[in-house]
């Protein structure tokens, strides 16, 4: 169809019903249009059928429609053009609500001109929507009106309700209700008390500042505990098992310690704390010999003050009185200070204890003559002097127990993380991962245990030539982890009958170790030297496979922290002309071969008991530690059962030893590992595991 003419821009639109008769209250749902085609002359379009498209837009410009229906065969007569709009496509209401301009197209015309909507084109919009657009009434709306066949969005309004019942989840990041009932809620928090929840108990009670909790009552209080300010708090939380206390007790090195005899000078001794931290209780123990304790002063400096201190007593004692013992401030009581103040404070450092006598000292009186040395001018000694402290650390953590770590227990790897090796860092060890050793500080320097196979363990590693699984050496596998071989030093069971470290025939084993070819023991015997019945244990016998040449051994044994031999072990060295002693450590390394003739019975020791000696001593090997290597003075030792010595003297009982006060003493019948030990002069270090072997000469 052609272009025939203008749509008028005059246009009534009306609200009609199509389909027969409406519901009661039903709003219609088509719109009327009226207009009229008219001719480009202005004259109406010829009487016929046209085909229309009818579209609404939201403006005038709009391209896309909100709604189109197209018309087929529209009657139009005299130019007049009635249309029921929405009879073939239904307006919905969206389309509707933001309709404001309509555009008709004549067959394949282009659209006419739009006209704007008027008035009676939103009558059926108000008639619909106008209570719900804005509803200013209570009531107006039942319940029976509300039903959502989809969810309901409030556009971020909240929603109010006394009572709220869901079948299903309810999720919300904002719910304000009287009233809740719900299979599950969800929500990202919860603001309340508490106090009216079912099912949950409410706990009250706080922990003050520094207190941690422990625990929940049964009626719902909180449990408190203290921590780390006092008393250890940590050994009560973990039961004891963990504790930030410590417990050390500092001595002076040298006791006792000569007091000068009314010299104006005063007798010294010091103790070093080194445990930091606040102090949570601390004892001073000082005891004292002298022949007149109504003249001794006693003073104890702590370590900031070195001037004044605090005086524990002046005088010590009553006229003549001789021994005294003081315990502070448990006991006795200071005549001035207080150790007590010392707790909460530090107490890391030299305390120093002065003693000064102010009377000559009279060996005349009764039980005066051992006190008084008047060619050294002293009167008695300090015997002990202790300071024993628990302190409570801020940077430690003490483990009473045992501390069992089933996963693993972790060391410093590089030295750099360590302080220095002192006193204060005694005992502290790390591995050292990059040479394969385990390094630890003795107080003096840092020493170190190269990592080697564990021989021992039936697993045959690194360096090893076997391993069975025990540290036998009598059987085929040594406890170094090397096989048996004739010359070793040890007696393979039921393949050799000797073994003397060597394979040289002429000595005392044949050179296959098929024969004792000498005198091992001077009393016959190839497994114990000593005298029958002075081996008091049969695992510490000790014969030296490695017998020197023209000796015989006549005592030896293993020290151990029991008693191994007895006090007449030595009798089978007695009544000789040449005695020899070697001494070998943990490692089996020698460190001891000294040897002396002439050997016979001599003047008395001042304490009445009888030595024998000789001539100077012949150096084979020493070290100095041991044996001090400039030491040639004659072998001292009892042959009557009474060991003299200097600093105190040895027990009673035959020993060797290298003089006076002894550096090394070999002292059989000696309690526990005292049977081979360092002389009251040098300390009484004891050598533990170490072997001894004396040997003679006829």
């Amino acid at each position: 169809m052609t272009r025939t003419s203008n749509l008028f821009a005059s246009l009534t639109l009306g609200l009609a019903l199509l389909g027969g008769v409406a519901t009661a209250h039903a709003a219609p749902q088509t719109l009327l249009f009226e207009g009229s085609l008219r001719s480009v002359g202005g004259s109406p379009a010829a009487d016929g059928a046209y085909d229309l498209t009818v579209s609404l837009y939201a403006d005038a410009t709009t391209k896309e429609p909100l709604w189109s229906e197209a018309l087929v065969g529209v009657q139009v007569k005299g130019g007049a053009v009635a249309i029921a709009l929405g009879t073939t496509k239904a307006i919905d209401d969206a389309a509707l609500t933001s309709a404001a301009w309509l555009g008709v197209r004549v067959g394949a015309e282009p659209e006419l001109p739009r006209v704007a909507l008027h008035a009676t084109a939103f009558a059926r919009r108000s008639n619909v929507a106008s209570v719900a657009a804005d509803l200013q009434c209570s009531g107006c709306v039942g319940s029976n009106e509300l039903a959502f066949d989809g969810d309901l969005d409030l556009g971020g309004h909240s929603v109010k309700a006394k009572n709220g019942v869901y079948s299903g989840d309810l999720s919300a990041k904002s719910l304000t209700a009287q009233a809740v009932t719900a299979q599950t809620v969800t929500g990202q928090s919860f603001i309340g008390d508490g106090s009216k929840l079912t099912g949950i108990g409410k706990v009250s009670g706080t922990c003050k500042t520094g207190e941690a909790v422990i625990g929940v009552g049964a009626d719902g209080v909180l449990q408190c505990k203290a921590m780390g300010v006092a008393g250890g708090k940590l050994g009560d939380l973990t039961g004891g098992l963990l504790t930030n206390e410590f417990k050390t007790v500092a001595k002076p090195n040298s006791l006792p310690l000569p007091i000068p005899d009314n010299s104006g000078a005063e007798a010294a001794a010091l103790a070093n704390i080194l445990e930091t931290g606040a102090v949570q209780s601390i004892t001073v123990i000082v005891e004292v010999q002298n022949s007149d304790l109504s003249k001794v002063r006693m003073v104890l400096l702590p370590p900031e003050d070195k001037v004044k201190g605090m005086t524990l007593c002046d005088p010590c004692g009553g006229l003549n009185e001789k021994s005294f013992v003081g315990v502070y401030p448990t006991q006795n009581k200071p005549k001035e200070g207080d150790l007590a103040a010392y707790v909460g404070k530090s107490a890391k450092g030299l305390w120093t204890l002065k003693v000064l006598d102010t009377g000559f000292c009279v060996p005349q009186l009764p039980g005066n003559k051992a006190l008084c040395n008047l060619d050294n001018g002293t009167d008695g000694t300090v015997t002990n002097f202790e300071v024993q402290v628990t302190v409570l650390s801020q940077g430690a953590v003490n483990v009473p127990g045992t501390l069992y770590a089933t996963g693993s227990f972790v060391m410093p790897t590089d030295p750099a993380q360590l302080p220095g090796c002192s006193i204060a860092t005694k005992g502290m060890t790390f591995s050292d991962t990059k040479k394969a050793r385990l390094v630890t500080c003795d107080g003096a320097d840092w020493r170190t245990v190269a990592f080697q196979p564990a021989c021992g363990n039936a697993i045959k590693s690194g360096e090893e030539e076997c391993d069975d699984g025990n540290q036998d050496n009598t059987d085929a596998c040594t406890d170094k982890c090397k096989i048996a071989v004739c010359g070793d030093g040890h007696v393979q069971g039921g393949k050799e009958v000797c073994d003397d470290g060597n394979t040289q025939n002429g000595d005392v084993c044949a050179g296959d170790c098929s024969k004792i070819t000498g005198k091992m023991c001077s009393n016959g015997s190839g497994t114990d030297c000593n005298p029958a019945g002075q081996t008091l244990v049969g695992t510490s016998a000790f014969v030296d496979q490695t017998l020197p040449a023209d000796w015989v051994q006549c005592m030896g044994f293993i020290n151990t922290a029991g008693n191994d031999v007895g006090p007449n072990a030595m009798d089978n060295c007695l009544k000789s002309t040449k005695l020899r002693l070697r001494i070998w450590d943990q490692t089996d390394k020698l460190r001891v071969d000294v040897w002396m003739s002439g050997v016979g019975n001599h003047a008395s020791w001042w304490n009445g008991g009888q030595y024998y000696g000789g001539g100077n001593l012949n150096m084979i090997l020493c070290e100095q530690d041991m044996w001090p290597c400039n030491n040639t003075s004659p072998f001292y030792g009892s042959s009557n059962g009474t060991c003299g010595g200097g600093c105190g003297g040895y027990p009673a009982g035959q020993c060797l030893s290298n003089g006076n006060g002894g550096q090394v003493t070999v002292n059989p019948g000696g309690n526990g590992a005292d049977e081979l030990t360092k002389g009251p002069c040098y300390g009484g270090t004891n050598y533990t595991t170490y072997k001894i072997a004396v040997y003679k000469q006829p």
